[in-house]
């Protein structure tokens, strides 16, 4: 019994590395683990148990699959060194507040009741051999009753498979060592010639539920354009589809996004930052004496409203115009020529992130029933702010290889996927920097095609237009410019004609999109 308890020992929510390593020590004293030799003599192997269920039992598996992957990792002290170093690492990541240093308060929803149920799987460190009914421990098992979710559903890292060339959705979870679907999933995949094999494999939770799959299925599996024969757990309704380590490396699916969402955490906090040592300027060009204009309230789709503010009848009219000149789109996507990978982010309340001085904010005035307020933040509607925006988002993406903007939308790209994370790392450090928030619900990591600005954007997509231009520019549709020719310049409302008069017939030579 006191072994049994030992291999049950996990770490809890709201304890630490050191917390879990003394408990772990206290009951492995009591714990008779050996093995009997050639010899017949007795062996202790208490320090191997000690080794796996210390990685087992760990709550985060984002630190356990960076241990698991390390195998320089052979001692005890070295592997709990690590460990604790990555605790810190992520923990400091999470709380501390990027522009004052300070630590901030958890956000309400950072435990949050689950109305569904996930399951994570971990092997358990007695060989199975020793086993008749072989029990697997479940690191998180998320339900109604006796779990909480640590996030959201937003947190999850959702990619599509095919089981036997039908899609499904599995959540990725590389803390799991097998991957599970529920049983009504499985059952709407009717064309699946695949019959339930017996198992006697169990799932146990950190309330020590016992969850008994239905059965295994061994599947054709494809990702992308991989392709492997793999098993899989069915598990009663009421769970998630979860994708495990095993599917993970035989797909060859990244983790980017998961590390990236552990590393730049603070900066998918939706919340508004504040740029550093810049202010947004607006210049009136007519004296005027007090200010207030108009608050609009618009009714959002999802029940919410959106705060907006008429300056069209008594600002805008009075304010200088902007100078800093705004990207055409045509330009923007003609930049991420060569490019197969792509990631997009959107900035969460762009404007809302500069400041503005002490004139701006009193030309910012807004009325209300309750009185009239002054405005610290560029405000949408004011004339100067896109331009005033534009401006200050370009000095600081400025240097940038392979990073675009325009407005709010920002794009990351590259040729393979490491020069598109690298390229997508060094954005995020930026914005991380500059206390600039994105998004969450609009990011698109390591896509090779994706919508941006209205158009669809992919490596096909431009291996067509390169093969247009070429065409354009060819014989059979330009003629070969000749200096001892009259040259004839034609222009209307769209682009330029620049051509020859051969034989009392207009010949183009070129046509370039402006001059």
């Amino acid at each position: 019994m006191v072994s049994h308890y030992f291999l049950c020992l996990n770490q809890h929510v709201d304890k630490s590395i050191s917390d879990y390593v003394a408990a772990l020590k206290r009951n492995l004293k009591d714990c008779d683990f050996y093995t009997i030799c050639s010899c017949k003599k007795k062996i202790s192997i208490a320090d191997t148990f000690l080794r796996a269920q210390f990685i087992r039992g760990l709550k985060d598996g984002w630190i356990r699959e960076q241990l698991v992957q390390d195998a320089s990792l052979k001692d005890f002290d070295a592997i709990v060194k690590k460990a604790t170093a990555l605790e810190a690492s992520r923990y400091e990541s999470s709380q501390l507040e990027p522009s004052t240093g300070k630590f901030s308060e958890p956000p309400v929803d950072t435990f949050k009741k689950s109305k569904t149920n996930t399951l994570s799987t971990q092997h358990c460190p007695v060989e199975e051999e020793s086993l008749s009914d072989t029990e697997y421990e479940i690191g998180r098992i998320q339900n109604s009753e006796d779990s909480f979710n640590l996030g959201s559903d937003r947190d999850k890292y959702l990619v599509t498979v095919k089981l036997n060339s039908k899609p499904q959705t599995f959540e990725v979870d590389s803390s799991a060592r097998f991957s599970l679907i529920s049983e009504p999933a499985f059952r709407k995949l009717q064309s699946l010639d695949t019959l339930l094999e017996p198992t006697t494999v169990s799932f146990r939770s950190y309330s020590d539920h016992i969850i008994k799959p239905m059965g295994k299925v061994t599947l054709t599996v494809t990702y992308k354009n991989r392709t492997i024969d793999a098993e899989s757990y069915v598990v009663p309704a009421g769970h998630d589809a979860l994708l495990g380590r095993i599917w993970i490396r035989g797909l060859g699916i990244s983790l980017n996004k998961i590390d990236i969402n552990i590393q730049y955490s603070s900066i998918f906090e939706p919340k508004v930052g504040c740029v550093p040592n810049v202010e947004a300027t607006t210049q009136r060009g007519i004296a005027s004496s007090d200010w207030g204009s108009p608050l609009v309230v618009i009714a959002k789709p999802d029940g919410g409203v959106r705060l907006c503010v008429d300056y069209k009848c008594g600002v805008n009219s009075k304010l200088v115009a902007a100078n800093h000149s705004i990207r055409r789109i045509d330009k923007v996507l003609h930049s991420l020529r060569g490019s197969k990978y792509f990631c997009k982010l959107d900035l969460h309340k762009a404007y809302l992130h500069l400041k503005v001085d002490e004139e701006g904010s009193k030309i910012q005035t807004i009325s209300t029933h309750k009185g009239t307020y002054r405005m610290n933040r560029l405000s949408f509607g004011i004339k100067t702010a896109p331009s005033e925006f534009n401006r200050i988002l370009s000095q600081i993406l400025h240097g940038l290889p392979n990073v675009e903007a325009y407005f709010d939308d920002i794009i990351c790209h590259g040729a393979d996927l490491d020069e598109c994370t690298k390229d997508l790392m060094a954005c995020l450090e930026r914005l991380k920097e500059n206390d600039l928030h994105l998004n969450k619900s609009k990011w698109s990591f390591f896509k090779e095609k994706i919508d941006y600005l209205g158009h669809v954007v992919s490596s096909s997509t431009e291996a067509a237009f390169v093969d247009l231009k070429s065409e354009l520019c060819s014989e059979r549709v330009l003629t070969p410019f000749d200096p001892s020719k009259p040259v004839i310049l034609t222009t209307d409302a769209s682009s330029p004609i620049i051509s020859h008069s051969i034989d009392d017939v207009e010949q183009p030579v070129a046509m370039p999109l402006e001059l």
